[in-house]
């Protein structure tokens, strides 16, 4: 029986995406891509608290963090301090899970058109 951490260290890319397309999780076990845009964009878009785990430089990638927020906005805990402070970024997250908020900068948990966003989210909810 073959080593399971040398099989994956023979892995191609393509193996990787399918890996992570699975379980966004498994990024762990691809570690050779873990620094692939391809393989961390299809981890935090099957399950965007993925955020949490890949490299610091990929919190700060707007790009990665929208679609990591998008699919579940929470995720916006684990971006860039810079990125929580996005009203575009932090929009993405509330439309996604309106409890995100409370991981939005300060400046932007005070923002009148999101604050406005979250009410009419509420309001939605009750009727």
């Amino acid at each position: 029986m073959q080593n399971p951490d040398r099989l994956f260290n023979q892995m191609t890319e393509l193996q990787a995406l399918k890996l992570v397309w699975q379980n966004g999780f498994n990024i762990v076990y691809v570690a050779g891509f873990r620094d692939s845009i391809n393989v961390v964009l299809e981890a935090v878009r099957q399950n965007g608290l993925v955020l949490d785990i890949v490299r610091s430089s990929f919190k700060s990638d707007k790009n990665v963090v929208n679609t990591a927020v998008s699919q579940n906005g929470l995720a916006l805990q684990f971006a860039s301090d810079e990125l929580r402070n996005n009203p575009e970024i932090v929009l993405a997250a509330v439309k996604q899970n309106p409890d995100a908020i409370q991981y939005a900068s300060q400046r932007l948990q005070n923002d009148p058109d999101i604050e406005a966003f979250i009410a009419t989210q509420a309001i939605g909810l009750q009727g």
